[in-house]
């Protein structure tokens, strides 16, 4: 039997997009309405308070009652933002994760990692940071980030040591589908409104403590003073909680039903559901279940794998569908044996211990439909042939040179070896001088995809670089780029550019294409010029691609340097994601102009779209880019 109910819906990676950020409209709107409730509480407990003490409550108690609610929830919120704009490690490292490093000594460490390196090969993102929550026996997982470059991805004790290779890569897959779609940026913002609500409640919860010592303190006299705080403590503390409610119901609404859709992208991305199905399986058999006992687990429950509380919340207030639910959606023909084992059934209950073990033969038709036909078209969509493709390149790489460009110092001196055979024209940095030449020298024995994955480890590793390190990094590469360095090398130093946390620094996306038809016009140039000899076949090339961002007729520009191709890139980076779809589909008609794209095109083709922060998979044989028509547009 084939599940239908897995398939993921008809929707490209652009409109998942656009679908992420009405959530966060919906987010703020719901944001909104909770602070105004918890203002109107407090207005009516002070006003209640002052009525008890005999004084009227007027305006101006009114407005400074408002004003100081609102101060604290700003306060709260913008310095949990602030603390979170290191992205995925700062949530990770919150949750008492642990980094893990590559080479660890541990063999379900060295699988963990092996599993999110060819995901993120395949998906066409930097590996995220990877980290392990070394006290928790549960099985869960999460995946935090604001953008691709700054995600981190970490799994429990439990996760590491009780799920096979297949049940982890199901959990892992789900994870990088929250990633990809924008979910995890969502979450992470969610993590900062909701920590503004809660912290009225702990001011509360302070002026509660602090009326104990004052009311044995205080005389007659006080009394009133006293009984007013006291009632504002109280209202302040159960507002505050409140506020946990409203908290519960905001990640329930915006977290619900992206948990379905992250289940049916991990089956597509695998192409087995008996993997995801049996990790959820077995945190139903657990008496641990998804339990993370972390103190930080709650204000993170949305963005976990499992609910990882004590008691699973349901209905209106439940971050996650049932467990149950989530497992026939995937596999149809486990509903009974569910039934039974939610029910008591201990034979039930011993098979879903034993998770996917023993399933295959039952289900053995089991895969979605597959996925677009061009890479534009996968963007976001990767499936089992990409994975498998990622892990041939994986193991085609020299395991010092895979090793290396995972951890800091070798990522840099990676990332100048790849940029140096890119077609940097400037001089390397004396200090690693010899070992960039001898990277460099390695590199040019790999083929393009080879280089690619190689991008993608160290642009992840980047992710442990200090503010101070990262600009020191960014100086270098521009010195080694120099005056005339080629298209590939100036977008490598954008994509290093953004994994150390650039881009973030200059807001969400917001341009549409009439403003940006200077850098298109650049980056369009660019290409051509690296895609033939012949002025008059460049030129050919341009016209097409131009022609169909819709925008007035324009001059292809002669040599591109190296400055201006970045500050292009830079500002493609700022347009909406429906946009960044059509200068995609732009690029692939000036590089396919000449009926075939070489290896080097295509990967430039991949560099290009994550500049602009679009996963592209690895390039399929004989699978096209993607010119118009092929990828649908909102």
């Amino acid at each position: 039997m084939r599940p239908t109910s897995t398939r993921l819906p008809a929707m490209n990676f652009f409109e998942h997009q656009e679908v992420a950020k009405r959530s966060t409209t919906r987010l703020v709107v719901l944001f909104v309405l909770a602070v105004i409730a918890l203002v109107v509480g407090v207005n009516l407990a002070a006003a209640f308070g002052l009525s008890a003490a005999g004084s009227r409550y007027g305006p101006g108690p009114a407005a400074l009652v408002t004003l100081s609610v609102l101060a604290v929830i700003c306060f709260g919120t913008l310095y949990r933002l602030a603390s979170l704009r290191g992205g995925g490690p700062v949530v990770a490292a919150g949750l008492g994760g642990r980094l893990v490093q590559p080479g660890s000594a541990s063999p379900k460490e060295r699988q963990y990692l092996n599993v999110v390196e060819e995901i993120a090969i395949a998906a066409g993102t930097p590996v995220p940071a990877v980290f392990v929550l070394d006290g928790e026996e549960g099985i869960n997982a999460f995946a935090a980030g604001l953008t691709p470059q700054d995600a981190a991805i970490g799994v429990t004790r439990g996760a590491l040591e009780k799920l096979t290779r297949d049940e982890l890569q199901g959990v892992i897959a789900h994870e990088f589908s929250h990633i990809l779609h924008g979910d995890s940026r969502l979450n992470v913002r969610l993590m900062g409104l909701l920590y503004g609500i809660l912290l009225v409640g702990l001011i509360g919860q302070f002026a509660l403590r602090s009326m104990r010592f004052a009311g044995r303190s205080s005389g007659r006299q006080g009394n009133n003073g006293v009984l007013v705080v006291l009632v504002i403590g109280v209202a302040l503390m159960v507002l505050g909680y409140a506020g946990t409610f409203f908290g519960d119901l905001i990640k329930a609404a915006v977290s619900r039903q992206r948990e379905f859709l992250a289940d049916a992208s991990a089956v597509q991305y695998t192409r087995n559901p008996l993997g995801i199905a049996g990790a959820l399986m077995k945190i139903g058999g657990l008496r641990e279940g998804s339990l993370v006992e972390h103190r930080g687990a709650i204000e993170a429950s949305h963005m976990f794998f499992g609910s990882g509380r004590k008691r699973n919340l349901r209905g209106l207030f439940a971050t996650h569908p049932p467990l149950e639910e989530r497992v026939v959606r995937l596999v149809p023909g486990l509903a009974g044996r569910l039934t039974k084992a939610f029910a008591g059934d201990r034979a039930a209950m011993s098979a879903l211990q034993h998770g996917a073990a023993g399933l295959a033969a039952e289900f053995p038709d089991l895969a979605p439909a597959p996925p677009a036909a061009t890479a534009l078209g996968q963007a976001g969509q990767l499936s089992d042939a990409h994975i498998e493709r990622a892990r041939a390149i994986l193991g085609d790489l020299p395991r010092q040179l895979r090793e290396s460009a995972a951890e800091p110092f070798g990522a840099r001196i990676t990332l100048h070896a790849l940029v140096h055979t890119a077609g940097a024209a400037g001089p390397l940095p004396p200090a690693i001088d010899a070992d960039v030449r001898r990277v460099a020298k390695e590199l040019r024995g790999l083929g393009p995809a080879a280089r690619h994955a190689l991008a993608e480890l160290a642009l992840g590793a980047l992710g442990q670089f200090s503010p101070q390190q990262g600009e020191a990094l960014l100086a270098e590469l521009d010195r080694s780029l120099g005056t005339g360095a080629e298209f590939g090398a100036v977008a490598l130093r954008s994509l290093a550019a953004a994994s150390l946390g650039e881009r973030r620094a200059s807001g969400s996306p917001r341009l549409r294409l009439p403003r940006v038809a200077d850098a298109l016009r650049v980056a369009l140039s660019a290409l051509a010029e690296r895609g033939s000899r012949q002025p008059a076949e460049r030129t050919r090339a341009f016209q097409l691609g131009w022609a169909h961002s819709g925008l007035p007729a324009s001059e292809r520009l002669g040599a591109v340097g190296g400055q201006a191709l970045g500050d292009a890139l830079a500002t493609l980076a700022q347009l909406v994601p429906a946009d960044r779809s059509r200068v995609l589909e732009c690029a692939a008609l000036v590089m396919e102009a000449d009926g075939t794209v070489q290896p080097e095109e295509a990967e430039l083709f991949r560099v290009l779209a994550e500049s602009l922060e679009v996963p592209i998979p690895p390039l399929l044989d004989g699978q096209p880019l993607g010119g118009p028509g092929v990828a649908s547009r909102p």
